[in-house]
């Protein structure tokens, strides 16, 4: 089992990155309800915008913070099978890190950019829902894992599926 650590990481971090995508799915904003003092799903299209409740614009900038991730896991899934990039997994697996947590920060933006978009500025009391918060921490954990994947001390070979 203690050679299949690596990979067994490397397939958690593809997951978080797949169960991050579904993030896009979830409640994107939230605005707070006066009356009964509490947050509420906000029902606007914050992505691709909205045109039965008044127009509002969508952002379309978070999307891609949650495609990416969908894609970077499934490279990491393929890159299990190639033996031919050994000797660059660190520096690869390195720099999808990076882009993890590049995506994490912009699905965070998704209140910021929604209001910009649309020329509200800070007079609606609203704040990131559900989704964009899962996706960036589990793009968060996906970039720590492999990070920890590529720079643990000892065994830095990953076992591949083909030997």
């Amino acid at each position: 089992m203690k050679n299949y650590i690596s990979n067994v990481l490397i397939y958690i971090a593809a997951l978080c990155g797949i169960v991050a995508f579904i993030g896009i799915f979830a409640t994107p904003l939230q605005s707070y309800n006066e009356i009964h003092n509490s947050w509420s799903s906000y029902n606007v299209g914050a992505y691709f915008g909205d045109t039965k409740n008044g127009g509002y614009q969508g952002t379309i900038a978070p999307v891609f913070g949650y495609i990416i991730p969908l894609l970077m896991s499934i490279f990491l899934i393929i890159e299990s099978f190639k033996p031919s990039l050994d000797n660059r997994l660190a520096i690869i697996n390195t720099i999808l890190a990076i882009f993890y947590f590049a995506c994490a920060v912009l699905v965070l933006l998704t209140k910021e950019l929604w209001l910009d978009a649309n020329d509200l500025g800070n007079t609606v009391n609203i704040r990131n829902g559900a989704g964009p918060t899962m996706a960036a921490i589990l793009s968060s954990c996906a970039g720590v894992i492999l990070l920890v994947v590529s720079w643990m001390p000892g065994r830095k070979k990953i076992d591949y599926i083909e030997k």
